[in-house]
């Protein structure tokens, strides 16, 4: 997959037909990595073909593998921005996202429902499955990056996370240190700004 992707990069008449060869592939593949590998190879040489291979599969992508979700969002990230008139199906397939089972999608949905609109909404949306992470995540480093996400948005829509102040209070229950005071920043900022 990768091979004819580097082939048709640096010369497309030696695989002319390379878009459509790893369309076909991803249509019959069925282990994920592969398809994973298949889209992401797809997305680097036709932008066109990839939102093709997305639109016939696009209603079961919240029931895809991991490893394809995450390519798929970031191609919508990317193609949101090209075609806007597809902007309102990506937020909502975004939305569907935010609870999918693995953290990894549950954090690039929230980071790209943020990055594409800044619906009051859709950040607070975004920023309680954020802190939802934070709660349940074993990993303090994880936890520490998602309360900077957390803030963040925070400081970017004041006054949009109020609401969310008790549930911030929630993560106080970690054992780490850096962590709680983090989280007792963010939740102090939060407060003083009303």
């Amino acid at each position: 997959v990768w091979a004819i992707s580097s082939i048709f990069q640096h010369s497309e008449s030696l695989i002319p037909d390379a878009p459509e060869l790893l369309q076909t592939f991803l249509e019959s593949e069925s282990d994920h990595t592969c398809k994973r590998n298949a889209f992401a190879a797809l997305m680097s040489i036709s932008h066109q073909k990839a939102l093709e291979y997305l639109s016939t599969t696009f209603d079961s992508i919240p029931n895809a593998d991991e490893l394809l979700q995450l390519a798929e969002l970031e191609f919508i990230r990317k193609d949101a921005v090209q075609n806007a008139q597809n902007k309102a199906r990506y937020l909502r397939l975004i939305f569907d996202l935010l609870d999918a089972s693995a953290s990894t999608v549950i954090y690039e949905a929230a980071t790209s429902l943020t990055a594409l609109t800044s619906n009051p909404v859709a950040v607070k949306a975004a920023a309680s499955k954020l802190i939802e992470l934070s709660i349940k995540e074993a990993d303090n480093n994880v936890k520490l990056i998602v309360l900077d996400r957390v803030d963040q948005l925070r400081i970017r829509n004041e006054g949009v996370l109020e609401d969310l102040t008790m549930e911030i209070l929630r993560v106080l229950s970690s054992p780490d240190i850096d962590v709680r005071r983090k989280a007792l920043g963010i939740a102090m900022e939060m407060v003083s700004s009303k």
